[in-house]
């Protein structure tokens, strides 16, 4: 390494005059106690959260736990969220009322406790949701890679609701 590499590193600023991202390269932080660390970071993820949004029409939690805190969270104005792994719990979601959101409720575990019919009518939304992605009007969010001199440029296109999927910062080559 030479002697610059060991004294600056690189880090993503907000530039609030500009309101834009910038890549920088600022002092390394000093280990000033033996409770800090310093951490070398190999990528990130950038998130359209991070950025704050105006939000996305809809979206679908199929995952559980407190992500269904998440997709209500990145909706905007009149967003609808479907959840289908555990109950919608809107008292814990933020802005509900001020957005105007909608919750819609598939449980599974109820349709498996109340027969046949039941059943039917969950294998109906199951193929509905199928040929739904098969026509493309829902979409499996793609992975971006991109490299650490893209991440301004990228984080603006969040902001500006312009990105779709995970976008993935690789920090080294």
């Amino acid at each position: 390494m030479n002697s610059k590499e060991c004294s600056v590193m690189k880090a993503i600023t907000y530039q609030k005059n500009w309101d834009q991202f910038e890549l920088a390269e600022l002092p390394i932080p000093a280990i000033t106690s033996d409770l800090d660390v310093l951490v070398a970071v190999d990528a990130v993820g950038l998130n359209p959260v991070d950025t704050k949004i105006k939000g996305v029409e809809r979206t679908f939690d199929c995952v559980g736990g407190s992500n269904d805190i998440l997709c209500a969270s990145v909706l905007g104005f009149e967003g609808q969220m479907a959840e289908i792994v555990k109950v919608v719990e809107p008292e814990k979601y933020p802005d509900v009322f001020m957005k105007g959101l909608s919750f819609h409720q598939l449980a599974l575990g109820a349709g498996h406790a109340n027969g046949p019919k039941a059943w039917h009518d969950m294998v109906k939304a199951g193929e509905a949701v199928s040929a739904l992605m098969e026509s493309g009007e829902i979409r499996v969010p793609a992975l971006e890679v991109i490299n650490h001199e893209q991440i301004p440029e990228k984080l603006m296109a969040m902001r500006a609701q312009r990105t779709k999927g995970k976008i993935v910062a690789r920090m080294r080559d």
